[in-house]
């Protein structure tokens, strides 16, 4: 019950984010929570991005497969995803121990307890990995995309340039909700 429960939250939310403006309120009572929020954030980038072919197992079935690494409550509202589906295919939510697992994952949510390995694992990422992150720096630092909190908002800024060398093409419709992000701290206006 308490995951149908979220699954509807998360489809409200969806709705919602895809329409609306540059965020979403959290935290009002009755409300879906910040991680709530931000997971179905996480499932709309995963329906407004584009992968290459070799990103997915040869069977053209194969889910696309949601990776977290490390741990925080964003994390575990990841796990309410499962079974939903996006361009034909089922998402699944995994753990993953450490960046050699991220070969078999379409998308990588790197917790905030790996923020002291955030530069090395953003280094050796390989193409074909959506890396999504929620600390400070992480879209600077090469991550694709980063959420923020400003005036109890849930907002996201994009690396275009660290998804370029991913060779991911992310919708217009998202990169306008965004706050572009060039590597190395720079900012571009929307």
């Amino acid at each position: 019950m308490k995951r149908l429960a979220a699954f509807g939250a998360i489809v409200f939310i969806s709705i919602c984010g895809a329409f609306a403006g540059p965020g979403a309120s959290v935290a009002a009572p009755g409300e879906p929570t910040e991680f709530q929020v931000k997971a179905a954030f996480v499932y709309n980038f995963v329906k407004f991005v584009q992968w290459p072919r070799d990103s997915f197992p040869a069977t053209g079935d194969a889910p696309i497969s949601i990776c977290v690494l490390g741990q925080d409550h964003l994390g575990d509202a990841l796990e309410s995803l499962k079974g939903l589906t996006a361009y034909g295919r089922n998402l699944s939510v995994r753990r993953i121990a450490g960046q050699a697992e991220v070969d078999r994952c379409q998308v990588l949510y790197l917790c905030k307890s790996e923020r002291d390995a955030m530069p090395q694992i953003l280094k050796g990422m390989r193409a074909g990995v959506l890396t999504i992150g929620d600390m400070k720096s992480f879209a600077s630092a090469g991550g694709i995309i980063n959420f923020v909190i400003a005036g109890n908002r849930v907002s996201f800024e994009i690396n275009v340039d660290a998804a370029e060398k991913a060779r991911l093409k992310i919708s217009s419709q998202i990169l306008k909700l965004a706050k572009i992000v060039k590597e190395g701290g720079g900012k571009e206006e929307r």
